[in-house]
């Protein structure tokens, strides 16, 4: 009786566990719907998304005044209390203003592509670290 319920048992473990790997390679959605979205631009720094290739990290924000900034660093510049050092920024300036206060704004963090999409007002910025350079995109 003893091993006619271990085996039943072991029969239901491998039966679930099957059954969530199939549900896993289903899930088209993944890893989509773990994406950060923003429905507003940030205030100033405080408020970037991270975006990297291993070699080179950048934080990305938009601003209301229609600036969009990238605080760009590398792995391996570090100040003192072992923070990364931003050892630059770049600033892009649009104009007419599409992250003007009322215009439609969604801030995307793709995890898919390993991209920051930025959609305001009909515009429609992509910015991403190239995989083989130590280049950015925008």
């Amino acid at each position: 009786m003893k091993i006619l319920t271990l085996f039943c048992l072991t029969l239901l473990i491998m039966f679930v566990s099957c059954s969530q790997s199939k549900k896993e390679q289903i899930d088209k959605s993944y890893p989509n719907k773990y994406n950060v979205i923003w429905e507003s631009p940030s205030t100033d720094a405080s408020g970037q998304m991270p975006l990297g290739n291993g070699d080179i990290a950048a934080g990305v924000y938009a601003i209301e005044n229609g600036d969009l900034y990238l605080l760009l660093s590398k792995n391996d510049a570090f100040t003192q209390h072992g923070d990364i050092f931003k050892t630059g920024r770049v600033r892009v300036t649009l104009s007419p203003n599409p992250f003007a206060n009322g215009n439609s704004f969604k801030q995307t963090l793709d995890l898919k592509t390993g991209s920051i999409l930025i959609e305001a007002n009909g515009v429609k910025l992509r910015i991403w670290a190239d995989a083989n350079r130590s280049v950015y995109h925008v």
